[in-house]
């Protein structure tokens, strides 16, 4: 009996009707009053902007992940978000790196969303190689020196350049960040998907208390300088997390389930 594959048709999706969705941001507006106030950090444009403070690394020597939903309000040309220094050691994280000895970060900008928008970022390292996560999908990956950290602890700043903070303009940050946490070890890819598929508002960092080794709860009282400033995290903007992290994922299914299809020996 031979089988015909049936032809290939496109896909046909009833679209969210336009008024249900803005009774749902409507509501998120009108309740982000009644619910628990979710702290972002915003870091301004100038080069006295950042948060600076010593912390200890030790944990971290032998891998080690970052993770962040940041917003970016300005563009620089190699921003620094976070950056950590202990001669010989070096970790730069949102922008190149490659200095010398352990360096570990990627130029990733041109795969950055645009500015005013949240989005998921997250770094994982062991020696020998870091890998880069947005939105939960591996953007990039590199090479690096395969040793272990040397210093177990340094001075981290937060916003602008550890070694050159107030002098290059060009990696002042410039935006908003919310959940950073430093793990002790090199998250799984199904665990950075979870942590992005759960969404900008949700507390599944909480599931991993036991490696976080720099909370944000305890980053949002470090000493802040020039204009750093608490924000609040609206419910609109964690409705419009939820609904691109599900579309993501609806996404992700379905080329899967085309992929298969289309390998089918039938």
């Amino acid at each position: 009996m031979i089988f015909s594959r049936p032809q290939s048709e496109p896909l046909e999706f009833a679209p969210m009707p336009l008024l249900y969705l803005l009774l749902v941001l409507g509501f998120a507006k009108a309740n982000d009053d009644m619910k628990p106030r979710l702290h972002a950090l915003e870091f301004g444009k100038t080069l006295q902007d950042y948060i600076a403070f010593r912390t200890n690394m030790e944990p971290c020597q032998s891998s080690f992940s970052a993770c962040t939903w940041m917003k970016r309000l300005h563009n620089a040309s190699s921003p620094h978000v976070f950056d950590y220094y202990s001669y010989p050691d070096r970790i730069t994280i949102g922008s190149d790196g490659f200095y010398n000895q352990v360096i570990v970060g990627l130029d990733l900008q041109s795969k950055f969303p645009g500015q005013g928008v949240w989005f998921h970022y997250c770094l994982t390292w062991v020696p020998g190689t870091t890998t880069v996560y947005i939105n939960g999908k591996e953007v990039g990956t590199c090479s690096t020196p395969v040793r272990k950290l040397k210093q177990p602890a340094g001075n981290i700043v937060m916003g602008n350049y550890a070694p050159g903070a107030l002098t290059y303009t060009e990696n002042v940050f410039g935006g908003q960040l919310h959940k950073f946490n430093l793990y002790s070890k090199q998250l799984t890819s199904s665990e950075v998907r979870k942590m992005f598929s759960s969404g900008l508002c949700s507390k599944v960092e909480g599931e991993f208390d036991d490696i976080r080794v720099l909370k944000w709860e305890d980053i949002l009282l470090k000493r802040r300088y020039g204009r750093v400033k608490d924000r609040t995290v609206t419910g609109s903007e964690c409705v419009m997390s939820n609904l691109v992290s599900r579309i993501n994922e609806m996404k992700s299914r379905i080329n899967k389930t085309i992929h298969i299809w289309d390998n089918l020996d039938l």
